[in-house]
């Protein structure tokens, strides 16, 4: 009969192990499931920044372009209004 009780307590004790192994299992599935969904967010949210800052970038160059296009067109204007009068 001792022997039928150890063989009984030593599988609640392994039950025990291998429920608590799975618990942990678990947990670390739902931790990584929720850091890649942190990650996901994270990574949405700098791929607009990045998206932003090519476009700052387009205007910058457009702004620029268009400064020295009528700096230049200026520019022609008064040499051609200067030969006209000479004085």
């Amino acid at each position: 009969m001792e022997y039928k009780d150890q063989e009984v307590v030593a599988a609640k004790k392994e039950a025990e192990v291998v429920n608590s192994r799975a618990l942990n299992y678990m947990q670390s599935i739902k931790k990584l499931q929720d850091e890649n969904e942190r990650l996901k967010v994270d990574t949405k949210t700098t791929s607009l920044g990045g998206a932003a800052i090519y476009i700052i970038l387009i205007l910058v160059a457009a702004v620029a372009g268009m400064y020295f296009f009528f700096q230049n067109k200026l520019r022609t204007a008064k040499v051609t209004s200067n030969e006209k009068k000479p004085f």
